[in-house]
C-alpha cells in the first residue's frame, strides 16, 4: 500500500464523513491500543468513542452523558 500524502501527528487514522453528533462534521478518529480518540473538524467537539468490530463492519458508539 503506498500512502498519497506524508503521514504527521495531526493524520487521522481514519475520518468519518457526517460523523460529528453535535454539527455533521467530519470526524477523525486516532486510534491507540485500547482506545480511541476523536475530534470534529468542523466544531472541535472532542469524544472518546466505543470502537467494536462486527461481522458486517467496524462500529463506533458514544456513550450517552450529561449534566442536569
Amino acid at each position: 500500500m503506498k500512502a498519497t500524502e506524508p503521514i504527521t501527528a495531526e493524520t487521522p487514522d481514519l475520518e468519518l464523513e457526517h460523523g460529528c453528533l453535535l454539527c455533521g462534521g467530519t470526524l477523525s478518529i486516532r486510534l491507540r491500543p485500547g482506545t480511541a480518540r476523536s475530534v470534529c473538524r468542523t466544531c472541535g467537539w472532542w469524544s472518546k468513542p466505543l470502537m467494536e468490530r462486527e461481522e458486517d463492519g467496524m462500529h463506533v458508539h458514544h456513550r450517552a452523558s450529561g449534566r442536569a
